[in-house]
């Protein structure tokens, strides 16, 4: 198209926009100033911000006059149109049209844009540079108008040099506002739980009705509907979907789900406005398909918006979940995340990152001053147990503005089915909020580029009651000792403190544990903190403790008043722990009250002891390279425990260089024979530095009087004296030694119990162990280590001599808590941070 024909076609859309505006005149004479002219809004939608343009064409009485000014005045019969944000920066065009067509940019003699009138009168000024002609028109776009609020015809006055000339009235359209709707999900991953906000805008059908119901539509089968964020519902005064303190909260009555409509019911206190939003926020299913998916919205049953969601696709995990504590807004807080289950894509490989991504939440967290030596507790839980992997944490950093964690692993740990991942750090700063809220945490481990990470909901709170228990992680235990910190909340605040009761339940395994032995003599610290401080500002008054099988209460005098800024923090011993390691709950209820924050994981770890170890060597030759078999025999708190880990740590100058596993198994009763072999695919081994460090990965029990067994090929005897190690199951520990002597290579050495002393014949040796003892010399003391001192003379089968061998073995028992001893709030804040913290979480 020429520009000639341009012009032609822009003036004739021009001169049939004034004549569609004399059309809509609205009854008076046309000014001979202004002969005609026109109104027109994009959007012409009731309620919107929009782009007006007004054209004006000048009469008879301005024939060759300058242009001085263009007045539009919307208050010329009503005053609903809104100019008051028009400024010199709206005006998108402002020309003077030739009666011939030509177009005359006049935007460098515009000198003023005024508003008067309330808002409802806007004139523009220009400096008399350009002359105006009979038939010309003089044209103004001009933006930030606000329609009126209801649809209908209005009128406007436009007049041309108003200050010389007279007005000609005009009208222009306003549509009816139509319902609006926005739908997002976090994370927008299929098959997961995701936080859904629904941002409905009421048309004026619907407007100036009393809200009593909202429906959600969706194209898939939803489910698993809950409440998300603190408030539910709220008037988006502002329009940006976040909850100010200022915005009206809605007192949202019920949310049921039924062939995938969610409905949210309201108390009908709220009279909906055209224009102004309305936000829901809940949790519920994601398709488990990708792909874009309609999304229907009513409200009170009236027309239907509708907006499209897009879900991409997501990794396949099971669950992740990421918890504070305190969960309280804007403090410094110890974070807990915990992976429940792996991707199938991760089982077998080594573990070597894991990230922590808050920036995908609306309230992120700050963890630029996390370092690694705010890492309390990092591992694996696996079968029940817990395998510490803070040996192979080699770095962690914070990036992304400091809303993103990465911990960096050496890989010495593989990943197996069934295992999860805990890691426990502090110095987070929890995201400062005005109410309760539920944000997105992406967790990854090994994510690569082309992975995606699992999302955890993350919970900060200002104005909920919030409670931990923690305790000694010991299985069996008729002595453990437990404690209660209470964070109370805003519906606390101000109520007088006269009882908390504690009852224990279990998912992984039933709750054997027993309280009823725990009395008020046994509460050691009942006392208030400050949150912010940790200084200690009161001390509790108990009145009486009464417990039974599975719970326990603890009543006080009444002398204190809640607040949320406190902490409360109450300990007690003489609680028999189950006999089953594992996962439990505790549930804490204060004056009677519970929210979903007072459920805590509680973890209950084997107790295993040693009753004795042995150390052998098929040759005890100074500097022999030969193979030693390591025997301990365990003693569960109860009729089985899982056997996690066996370290064997050697001293002196033994070895290990070439060495490795050649056989792990049980020997069930302790009678010398081999019942059970574990295989290396059952087990990862690692042997450096002087140590051996064996994880099982499938669930084996040892009971009471077994004995493990544990063969070491390719170690290297020390040059004289003994070669001695440290011997570790589960965390108890015994030594053993063996000694090295000139004897002949040929000849083998026995020590021990159960005919495991001499271990087993290296393949190149064609001697055997005869497995008798000739005699056993036991010296008991009274302190907790018992020191086993064995002298066995095996006669060799060529009967060139006999080899004596002393194997020496000690072993601790565990120490149970009194009252006298029990730890105070500060030893129980610790446990939290370093120990029961990776492991006690608020029940998902």
């Amino acid at each position: 198209m020429t520009d000639a024909s341009r012009a032609l076609a822009l003036s004739a859309l021009l001169v049939a926009s004034v004549v569609a505006g004399t059309a809509a005149f609205a009854g008076g004479a046309a000014a001979a100033g202004t002969a005609t002219g026109s109104v027109s809004a994009s959007p012409s939608t009731a309620g919107e911000t929009a782009t007006h343009t007004a054209n004006a064409t000048v009469g008879s009485d301005l024939n060759s006059s300058s242009l001085t000014g263009f007045k539009v005045d919307y208050a010329a019969n009503t005053s609903a149109t809104d100019v008051s944000n028009v400024n010199e920066s709206d005006v998108q065009n402002v020309s003077i049209v030739r009666e011939n067509g030509t177009w005359v940019n006049v935007r460098d003699d515009l000198s003023s844009v005024n508003t008067e009138n309330n808002g409802h009168t806007v004139t523009f000024g220009f400096g008399g540079s350009y002359s105006l002609y009979r038939n010309d028109t003089v044209h103004v776009e001009y933006g930030d108008v606000q329609n009126p609020s209801s649809a209908g015809t209005y009128e406007v006055a436009l007049s041309l040099n108003p200050q010389s000339a007279g007005a000609t009235n005009v009208t222009y359209n306003v549509t009816p506002a139509v319902q609006a709707l926005n739908v997002s999900v976090s994370p927008a991953t299929d098959g997961t739980l995701a936080n859904h906000t629904v941002v409905a805008s009421p048309g004026e059908e619907t407007a100036n009705t009393s809200l009593s119901n909202v429906t959600v539509a969706y194209g898939w089968a939803v489910d698993s509907v809950q409440w998300g964020s603190t408030p539910s519902a709220f008037v988006d005064a502002d329009g940006d979907a976040q909850y100010d303190a200022d915005e009206r909260a809605l007192n949202a009555t019920a949310l049921t789900v039924s062939d995938g409509t969610v409905t949210v019911e309201f108390d009908g206190n709220y009279t909906l406005e055209s224009g102004t939003d309305v936000v829901l926020r809940y949790v519920a299913s994601n398709p488990e398909t990708t792909g874009e998916f309609g999304v229907d919205a009513r409200f009170n049953g009236g027309p239907t918006a509708s907006d499209t969601v897009t879900i991409t696709d997501g990794k396949d995990w099971g669950s992740a979940h990421v918890h504070a504590q305190p969960p309280t807004s804007g403090v410094n807080s110890t974070h807990l995340v915990h992976v429940h289950q792996l991707d199938a894509a991760d089982v077998g490989d080594s573990l070597n990152k894991l990230e922590v991504d808050y920036a995908v939440g609306s309230a992120p967290a700050d963890v630029s001053n996390v370092d690694q030596n705010d890492v309390e507790r990092v591992g694996i839980l696996r079968n029940g147990s817990f395998i510490n992997v803070s040996d192979d944490l080699s770095s962690v950093s914070a990036s992304n503005d400091g809303e993103t964690l990465l911990f960096g692993f050496g890989g010495s740990y593989s990943l197996q089915q069934g295992d999860e991942l805990l890691v426990a750090f502090d110095d987070v700063q929890n995201p400062a909020v005005n109410a309760t809220t539920a944000t997105n945490v992406a967790v990854g481990v090994n994510v690569q580029s082309s992975d995606s990470p699992a999302y955890a909901r993350f919970h900060v709170t200002n104005d909920t009651l919030a409670a931990t228990v923690v305790g000694e992680p010991a299985d069996a235990s008729s002595n453990a000792t437990q404690g209660v910190v209470v964070y109370p909340g805003t519906a606390q605040d101000g109520e007088t403190l006269s009882e908390m009761t504690v009852t224990y339940d279990g998912t992984q395994y039933a709750f054997d544990g027993d309280l009823s032995n725990v009395t008020a003599s046994d509460v050691f610290r009942a006392a208030v903190y400050d949150r912010a401080t940790g200084t200690q500002t009161a001390t509790l008054d108990v009145t009486g403790v009464s417990g039974d099988g599975d719970s326990v209460t603890v009543t006080f005098a009444g002398s204190y008043t809640l607040s949320p800024g406190d902490v409360v923090a109450v300990g007690y011993a003489d609680v028999t722990a189950p006999t089953t390691a594992g996962i439990y709950w505790a549930n804490v209820t204060v004056n009677g009250a519970a929210t979903n924050y007072t459920d805590s994981r509680v973890y209950v770890a084997p107790n295993t002891s040693l009753t004795d170890a042995s150390l052998a060597a098929t040759e005890t030759s100074p500097n022999a390279t030969t193979n030693h078999t390591v025997s301990a025999t365990v003693a569960p708190g109860d009729a089985a425990d899982v056997l996690a880990e066996l370290e064997v740590e050697y001293g002196n100058d033994t070895s290990l260089a070439n060495a490795s596993v050649a056989t792990l198994a049980i020997d069930r009763g302790g009678d010398g024979s081999v019942d059970a072999t574990i295989a290396p695919g059952q087990y990862d081994a690692v042997v450096e530095d002087g140590e051996v460090d064996v994880r099982l990965t499938s669930d084996t029990r040892v009971s009471s009087s077994d004995r493990v067994v544990l063969t070491l090929a390719g170690v290297q005897n020390p040059s004289s004296g003994e070669s001695s190690a440290t011997v570790e199951v589960n965390d108890a520990e015994a030594r053993a030694s063996v000694a090295v002597s000139t004897q002949s290579s040929d000849t083998d050495t026995n020590t021990g119990g159960g005919g495991w002393g001499g271990g087993v014949s290296d393949t190149d040796d064609d001697t055997a162990n005869t497995g008798d003892s000739s005699s056993d010399t036991t010296t008991t003391t009274s302190t907790t280590t018992t020191t086993q001192t064995e002298t066995s003379t095996a006669e060799s089968p060529d009967e060139t001599g006999d080899a004596t061998t002393t194997t020496t073995t000690s072993t601790s028992t565990q120490t149970t808590t009194t009252t006298g001893s029990s730890a105070g709030f500060g030893a129980l804040v610790a446990l939290l941070a370093a120990g029961a913290a990776a492991l006690l979480a608020r029940r998902d």
